[in-house]
């Protein structure tokens, strides 16, 4: 019979049979100074972890990813829905034990999770109920040239870019600085704010120099537009 145990820690050899997003990695859960309360599903003859979350706790309350955009329970796809199911039941009995009262899952985008829909469908079937909801844009990726499935009006601006000679493409990391006050600028034009501080970006920057890209538009030699992206 397949064994899989539910675990607070795991040893660093055990490795992950399913892709885990940046704010769910140790070296970005570590930005954070807590203490973090981490729940792992795994199986000890294989080293393979198959189920995680991680929550910091306030009180009676038990919140997974507070400093990030989303962080909620991540897991194999293949993992049998009987044990997703106790994994789910063995993460509140911990919770329970450590006096929480509520707890706050904090989703990604439906199509950032693989099988997104078994694990909502698991926890509205275990009493969960959704408490906020927030719009999210993505362009797939395909064969197709990007500009067959742009609007008219944003093909339009895109043959008035070119015209203009708009050098656009990716720029390195240490001009991260530049990059980020300029957004600030834009937003600031609009009465808006960056979610993150300029020093939270530097230390993110620090800690996981991979996972940022930036892009630039620039038309004689100013800005006109940039992006700052985690991959």
């Amino acid at each position: 019979m397949v064994r899989y145990s539910f675990q607070h820690h795991v040893p660093p050899d055990y490795e992950r049979s399913y892709p885990v997003p940046l704010y769910q990695e140790a070296r970005h859960r570590a930005l954070t100074a807590a203490t973090w309360t981490s729940f792992f599903l795994v199986r000890a003859d294989l080293k393979k972890i198959f189920a995680e979350v991680h929550f910091l706790i306030s009180g009676d309350q038990a919140l997974s990813r507070p400093a990030a955009p989303f962080g909620a329970i991540s897991f194999d796809g293949t993992l049998p829905l009987a044990e997703l199911q106790r994994f789910i039941q063995a993460m509140e009995r911990a919770l329970q034990d450590l006096a929480c009262r509520t707890i706050t899952l904090v989703h990604p985008p439906t199509p950032y999770q693989q099988h997104a829909d078994v694990m909502l469908a698991l926890l509205q079937d275990a009493g969960y109920r959704q408490t906020a909801t927030e719009l999210a844009a993505l362009i797939p990726v395909t064969e197709a040239p990007f500009d067959s499935r742009l609007h008219a009006w944003e093909s339009r601006k895109l043959r008035q870019a070119k015209q203009a000679a708009m050098r656009c493409g990716r720029i390195p990391n240490d001009q991260v600085a530049q990059v980020y006050r300029f957004l600030q600028r834009c937003r600031e034009e609009r009465s808006q704010k960056l979610s993150m501080t300029e020093e939270q970006i530097l230390e993110l920057i620090r800690c996981c120099p991979d996972a940022i890209r930036l892009y630039t538009a620039e038309q004689e030699n100013s800005l006109a537009a940039a992006v700052l992206a985690v991959h």
